[in-house]
């Protein structure tokens, strides 16, 4: 893993990385021909990179602790299968964390 700075100086921003930030408050704008991407704070940054970039790679960990029992996949079908886990993984957190939210009510 590596340092993720807070603000971030981009030729263009991908359409699927913008989706991903726009829920974790990151401000998105266009500053001389250049998209620029300002967290509002180390703690919404590091929460993205965890539930987004880290979640991911865990699937792709996941996929490849038995890829001798699969067939060779494809690019696409590898990302895709990441996401999946990365969705599944996230998806338990916030699960969990309004049980908890909940119990304590």
């Amino acid at each position: 893993m590596y340092s993720v700075p807070l603000r971030w100086v981009l030729e263009s921003i991908p359409p699927r990385l913008e989706k991903s930030i726009s829920p974790w408050f990151a401000e998105v704008h266009e500053e001389n021909g250049r998209t620029i991407v300002v967290w509002p704070s180390k703690s919404h940054l590091t929460l993205w990179f965890w539930m987004t970039v880290f979640h991911h790679e865990l699937g792709h960990h996941y996929r490849n602790q038995y890829r001798h029992k699969r067939k060779r996949a494809y690019w696409t079908e590898e990302e895709m299968v990441a996401n999946l886990h990365s969705s599944r993984l996230t998806g338990r957190l916030f699960r969990n964390l309004e049980r908890l939210r909940k119990e304590r009510e």
